[in-house]
């Protein structure tokens, strides 16, 4: 047998061996054990060890390098702030703030004759209403000076000045030739309301124009006036303004309760405006000054179209009959007669300009359009349906 084939038997008996049990010999001690049976089942897991002792501490690893040094340490949030010291004047790019104990008063040059003033309580503002153009550029040039007792300041432009004392706290508006035209005292802004005071012989204009039906010496304003659109010709405007050579437009849209105060003849008041931060802008010039200025704050009106500008006839009612309404007694003369505009009628009022050689550009339907579209039950037209009707109702 050579060493092969022992390597191999070997092999073949190395599992019998495993199986040998020394100590208990069978008689014919040189026989082996034979092969193995099947493999028995798995026994019960046994329980677990001990824990293991802890390792030893690895070393300590290198120092980082050092950072950069913070800033300094902040104040402590319990630190008493003081306020600004009441009646400290800072100036500002267009003017200058007045610090009013809580509250802050405003002065800005808005244009070469205009002043905008507005009071902020506790320094809070809010937006600007439509009164005010949102593009408008307050860049007027102006000199600022204060007054070598430190409780005194002067802002002068080319067509006015404003001077501020801090004793009686009151700002002061002069006009080019250096005449004190208007002035306020801002103990009035505390309180909520816009008091101008001016000399008591300065005639008003202005908030709106005469109704159809009224005297005309109604264009003057010496009476408490409702800031509110209303009657022919009112427009509700914040705009007061004098021949005096001075003006007030304040940014606050009306309402039926709002009102401006003109019966003091020394003074426009203005009792409450929309903006708890009241806003103003004082004016300083002759009429067309005023309004220059006005259209720079407020926005300059586009141009009605060429047609708007020419000639119109306005029309209002017609005799030929169309509707069963007449004229009631208050209509005079024309009581029970018929009221009324159709196509034919029109027609025919367009042809006579035509024929006659009369140039026309426009034609106004006035209150007629007023029946277009509403009826009562009875199904008569109603007077002042506003809005009821539609192109397709209207006359042609």
């Amino acid at each position: 047998m050579n060493r092969i084939q022992i390597s191999i038997l070997s092999l073949m008996l190395l599992p019998g061996l495993a199986g040998c049990d020394d100590s208990k010999q069978t008689p014919d001690s040189s026989t082996f054990v034979g092969l193995p049976g099947p493999q028995g089942a798995l026994g019960d897991k046994g329980a677990n060890g001990d824990k293991g002792p802890v390792g030893e501490m690895g070393p300590v690893g290198e120092k980082g390098p050092v950072g950069e040094k913070g800033g300094s340490t902040g104040d402590p949030i319990t630190r008493k702030v003081e306020p600004v010291k009441d009646g400290t004047v800072t100036p500002r790019p267009g003017g200058f703030d007045v610090q009013l104990q809580e509250d802050v008063l405003e002065v800005r040059a808005a244009a070469s004759n205009a002043l905008r003033v507005h009071f902020l309580p506790k320094g809070k503002a809010t937006a600007p209403t439509q009164v005010i153009d949102p593009n408008l550029k307050m860049d007027a040039a102006f000199q600022l000076d204060s007054g070598a007792d430190g409780k005194s300041t002067q802002m002068k432009s080319a067509h006015f000045s404003a001077s501020w004392d801090a004793v009686a706290s009151l700002l002061t508006i002069n006009n080019a030739e250096n005449e004190s035209v208007m002035w306020l005292k801002t103990d009035d802004l505390k309180k909520g309301q816009l008091v101008i005071r001016h000399k008591d012989t300065d005639t008003l204009y202005g908030i709106g124009g005469a109704a159809r039906y009224d005297d005309a010496a109604t264009i003057y304003r010496d009476q408490e006036v409702g800031l509110s659109t209303g009657a022919q010709g009112h427009a509700g405007a914040p705009l007061v303004w004098s021949t005096g050579g001075y003006g007030v437009l304040v940014d606050t849209m009306g309402s039926r309760d709002r009102k401006i105060e003109l019966r003091n003849q020394d003074r426009i008041k203005f009792t409450d405006t929309s903006k708890k931060d009241i806003d103003a802008y004082l004016l300083v010039g002759r009429p067309t000054e005023l309004f220059g200025a006005v259209a720079k704050i407020s926005g300059r009106t586009p141009l009605f179209p060429k047609w708007a500008m020419g000639f119109t006839n306005s029309q209002w009612g017609a005799d030929d009959v169309w509707t069963s309404l007449r004229y009631g007694p208050q209509a005079g003369p024309l009581a029970g007669r018929l009221a009324g505009m159709t196509e034919e009628k029109f027609r025919n009022i367009i042809a006579r300009y035509r024929n006659s050689n009369i140039p026309i550009d426009a034609f106004t339907f006035d209150l007629d359009w007023m029946y277009w579209g509403g009826t009562d039950g009875s199904g008569t037209n109603v007077p002042y349906g506003q809005f009821n009707g539609t192109l397709s109702d209207s006359p042609a």
